[in-house]
């Protein structure tokens, strides 16, 4: 575009206004070309003083103005007189005196130009252009918030779209003044005809004034009428959290998506593919594994009807964020387009660019996130309970069924649990009528459930590594905790929050506030997510992990069915897969042979909670919080606190009302059996308790509470007396026990947590081996306590020295994985060698319990184990695991016990044994890594969440708040070819995230 000096002065309008300020538009320079002249006016019959305080161009104040006008009288006079020839705009003081300014030609006829004074500021401000055949387009704006920012113009199209940006200026200075020209008879940077709406914008409030003049030499101007499109800022703090204040839902929730795209639009870029099935159209992406998350994403996804659909239908404060969050991306998109040194280098690297958001894109990237988030992983532990059965009626027909209710109770009550059992609770929801345990049916022998149950995991794992490799793999464990107040010094409720979400790069979470559109509200979010998932307002905060409702069932159909669409998915060079998308009246067909159909609780209701958290930011009161979660499209625990001094716990989530029946299998699985249906819109009320009488709720992923029934179909999910949430329990009970519970001792609990760790999580469609991770309850605990009695009975009754020490050892552990337990967590390399013993004995002595079954699959094995120990557990073993059919073997627990023992060291050999095992998290760049043959960033391994807030609330709110995650808030790379550089905010959480120190964050304005 060509510019020359005249039409830049000419455009030369500024405005400045901060709260309640009145300003004056653009005063011309003095070799613009053109005259400013000031007028003032007193609109009463009184005298009126007034001040003019003016401001040269780059924001630095000048002398001021005085003087007095008498009752109805007027003043002018030319600018450059009165204010001196470097003033720029001004700002305007005095009762009942009005401004005006006239903007002429200084040679030619032309008739002077009249823009009277404003106060509008804001962020965003709106105009129509002309015809720039004819005349020119022309802004100043003013910067007149409290920090530097880039200041944009943007085009929207008739659907309100950004298509086109231009910088007008970077990093203006506060009270500085920019002007730009859109476009003339001499050009544009814009591709638009006349018409075409523009907005000028930045993160911080701006005063602008537009003007409109005809060709050169005619000397005609006139002002072109603006409006207020937003009044919403952000700024950010020196680790670049955000923090938005002031304007409506639509407001504050634009500058959100803005912010978060300006920070992870690659990030955004992967998570709408993932959600959409379009992983495949990328170059250097495109493979076998991004084809099978595509055809699995459109299967198990909402059509594009169903997705607009379900837009239209949104609660219109849902409608609203999720435009405004659209927008917001969209505006910052337009700009790395506009800016090559905006797009991150992913996008170069892979030669694509950011297609623009749509709303349907919001809701596809939610249903995606809350899936993630829900244990049963599309119904896939009932295939694996299939298959573990069948194997088991194949090898051990005879005892088969007796075998598989050992491994498979339908609920077990020793499982730790959210909500304390015995009386007193105050809890909502429905017990289960089911027997603890039911030996199954015989299963069809029609269909062969190991190789269905090995083809599923394996299209499980080529999806899950192609997420892994572009860092969007969602996921989602935690722990959590809340102390009621009566237990802690200051006498104010303490909340901790650990989602354990995975360690991609960059973190799937981002943090901020927002204080405007009638929410007051801070914490972490997901990329792509209209809200805060997890955080705090001035009445209460929360956390969030995995539950447990029942929310899915698979259905073996008689028959195929007809197609009910044919999706298209493109590869990246213009090839084509043509995929047949199948549904029954149960759902989407997730298998073809047999004709397996996955029934959600959820489906349908997914969308539902975009309003939820915009309800969870509103909500005043407990019982509004626990009306709001019913919205929860997944299922999830809740720990609460809030400023009355009550603390709560809920599991959200839709458990239907089922008829009662088998279901560990899929429907259909057992021969002759009845297929079970039930009404997915009847579902149980959420299982709540408040205020409960042990001073606290806290857990690791486990049960709601004892008496609701769990069928164990769960992948990687067991629940019995050995859980990973006794960790939390325990360590809880103590400090409740001890008293004074001060705020360090909440928060640095997660400590102690991070630095226990066992993987005892079962493999996922692998053979049962020595070396293959056990079923526990999704890893992390110390199974030791629950085992001590039995293998020390064990080896006392055949002790030798070995023996004794192996013990003695144990006794004397910490129970921590890290040597020298949480106060050398940071820094240690070493294992402790006690964990070390236990780890190899356990597994031994599960591996030679459990041989005779190996290679059929996973089961609950710890837990089945702990209930052989006559350790007066609830439930007790049908079959008897110790008996083996090699007479040479061992053949009684004890036996077991003490052979698995000297395995256990004969494998270990002589101490120190963990020494430099501890391992390291690496947060790994595929490309950039690459490029630079390292991770983007390590640190010693944990069993840590990937974000963290602990909160106490007082009576007027949080009065103190501490937060943290890995990494940064930005997640840019920026460069060309094999250059990069890193953005400033890439790395700056590392110094809280990797000390464990945790970060204060602002609280909340004394009771609001």
């Amino acid at each position: 575009m060509r510019r020359t000096g005249l039409f830049v002065l000419i455009c030369a309008l500024s405005a400045f206004a901060v709260a309640q300020e009145r300003m004056i538009p653009h005063l011309t320079a003095a070799d613009g070309g053109f005259a400013s002249t000031l007028y003032l006016e007193n609109t009463s019959a009184q005298p009126r003083t007034w001040t003019l305080t003016p401001y040269d161009r780059d924001g630095n104040a000048l002398p001021a103005v005085e003087g007095t006008l008498e009752g109805r009288a007027q003043f002018s006079q030319a600018a450059a007189t009165l204010v001196g020839e470097t003033a720029a705009h001004l700002v305007i003081t005095g009762e009942d005196i009005s401004a005006t300014v006239a903007y002429v030609a200084e040679a030619g006829g032309g008739s002077p130009a009249h823009v009277a004074e404003t106060n509008e500021q804001a962020t965003r401000h709106r105009f129509f252009a002309g015809d720039w055949n004819a005349i020119f387009d022309g802004v100043a704006v003013v910067n007149t918030g409290t920090e530097a920012a880039d200041v944009w113009i943007a085009q929207i199209n008739a659907e309100g779209t950004v298509v086109q940006s231009a910088r007008v200026a970077a990093a203006l200075a506060p009270r500085a003044k920019a002007l730009y020209v859109l476009g003339s008879p001499d050009g544009s940077a814009f591709d638009a005809a006349a018409g075409s709406l523009y907005e000028v914008y930045a993160t911080v409030p701006l005063a602008m004034t537009a003007l409109r003049g005809n060709l050169p030499g005619s000397d005609y101007l006139w002002a072109n009428p603006t409006r207020v499109g937003g009044t919403a800022q952000s700024s950010r703090d020196s680790e670049g959290v955000w923090h938005i204040e002031n304007g409506n839902l639509y407001d504050v929730v634009e500058m959100m998506g803005y912010n978060i795209a300006t920070d992870r639009l690659w990030q955004l870029e992967t998570f709408r593919r993932l959600a959409l099935g379009t992983l495949s159209e990328v170059p250097l992406v495109s493979n076998a594994g991004t084809l099978e998350q595509d055809r699995f994403a459109r299967t198990t996804g909402y059509s594009m009807e169903e997705l607009q659909q379900g837009v239209a239908e949104l609660a219109p404060e849902a409608r609203a964020a999720v435009r405004g969050y659209v927008d917001g991306v969209n505006r910052r998109r337009a700009e790395a387009l506009a800016d090559p040194d905006l797009l991150p280098v992913e996008f170069k690297a892979v030669g694509i660019q950011p297609e623009p958001w749509l709303e349907t894109d919001v809701l596809a990237v939610l249903v995606t996130l809350l899936r993630s988030f829900d244990p049963q992983d599309f119904g896939s532990g009932q295939l694996q309970n299939a298959a573990l059965l069948q194997q088991l009626e194949q090898q051990f027909p005879d005892q088969a069924a007796t075998m598989f209710a050992d491994l498979r109770p339908l609920n077990d009550p020793d499982a730790p649990t959210m909500i304390p059992a015995g009386p007193g609770a105050k809890t909502a929801g429905t017990a289960s009528s089911e027997p603890a345990t039911q030996e199954p049916g015989r299963l069809r022998t029609d269909i062969n459930f190991a190789a269905l149950h090995y083809d599923f995991e394996t299209r499980f794992a080529l999806r899950e590594q192609i997420q892994r490799e572009l860092n969007a793999k969602m996921k989602m464990g935690s722990y959590a905790w809340v102390v009621a107040a009566e237990h802690t010094q200051s006498g104010n409720p303490i909340l901790y929050s650990g989602p354990q979400m995975g360690f991609m790069t960059p973190s799937i979470v981002v943090e901020g506030s927002v204080r405007g559109g009638g929410i007051h509200i801070s914490g972490a979010t997901v990329p792509g997510i209209p809200g805060i998932i997890v955080g705090r307002t001035p009445h209460h905060a929360w956390s969030m992990q995995v539950g447990h409702a029942d929310t899915m069932d698979l259905y073996i159909e008689p028959e195929l069915g007809e197609v009910h669409r044919t999706e298209t998915i493109r590869g990246a060079f213009g090839e084509e897969t043509q995929l047949d998308v199948y549904r029954s009246n149960h759902g989407p067909l997730i298998n073809t042979d047999p004709p397996t159909a996955w029934r959600y609780a959820h489906w349908g209701y997914e969308f539902d909670t975009i309003q939820a958290f915009y309800d969870l930011a509103k909500a005043e009161s407990m019982d509004s919080f626990g009306e709001a979660l019913t919205r929860i499209g997944v299922s999830q625990h809740f720990c609460y606190a809030d400023r009355d001094g009550n603390i709560a716990y809920w599991m959200s989530g839709r458990a239907p009302v089922r008829p009662e029946g088998e279901y560990r299998f899929p429907q259909g699985a057992v021969a002759g059996a009845p297929i079970l249906e039930y009404d997915l819109e009847t579902v149980h009320p959420l299982v709540h308790d408040r205020n409960t009488a042990q001073g606290y709720y806290g857990g690791w992923n486990n049960k709601s509470r004892a008496d609701v029934a769990n069928s164990n179909v769960d992948n990687d999910r067991y629940y019995g007396p050995f859980h990973r949430a006794l960790v939390v329990d325990n360590h809880l009970r103590d400090l409740v026990n001890a008293g004074n519970i001060t705020f360090e001792d909440v928060r640095d609990m997660a400590l102690a947590v991070a630095s226990t760790e066992r993987h005892l999580a079962p493999s996922r469609a692998i053979p049962f081996t020595a070396s293959t991770p056990l079923g526990n309850g999704s890893g992390g605990g110390n199974p030791w306590p629950l085992l001590r009695d039995g293998f020390t009975a064990a080896v006392a009754a055949n002790p030798s020295e070995a023996r004794n020490a192996a013990v003695a050892l144990l006794d004397n552990w910490d129970g921590y994985f890290v040597d020298g337990g949480p106060s050398n967590h940071v820094a240690g390399a070493d294992r402790a060698d006690a964990w070390m013993l236990m780890d190899a004995w356990v597994r031994s002595v599960l591996t030679r319990t459990f041989e005779e079954i190996a290679g059929i699959g996973s089961g609950d094995h710890i837990n089945t184990f702990i209930r052989g120990l006559d350790s007066g557990t609830t439930l007790t073993n049908q079959y008897d695991w110790f008996t083996n059919a090699d007479a040479s073997a061992p053949q009684t627990r004890a036996a077991v016990i003490v052979a698995a023992l000297d395995d256990a060291l004969a494998a270990l050999g002589e101490q120190p044994w963990g020494t430099g095992l501890r391992g390291t998290i690496n947060f790994e760049h595929p490309m950039l890594s690459l490029l630079t043959g390292r991770p983007l960033h390590s640190m010693p391994f944990s069993n840590r969440s990937t974000y963290a807030q602990c909160v106490e609330v007082g009576e007027t709110g949080p009065v103190r708040i501490e937060s943290m995650f890995p990494l940064g808030e930005s997640g840019n790379a920026f460069g060309e070819g094999f250059t990069f550089e890193l953005d400033t905010h890439v790395l700056t959480m590392t110094p809280f995230y990797d000390d464990f120190s945790h970060r204060p964050f602002p609280l909340f304005t004394e009771n609001e």
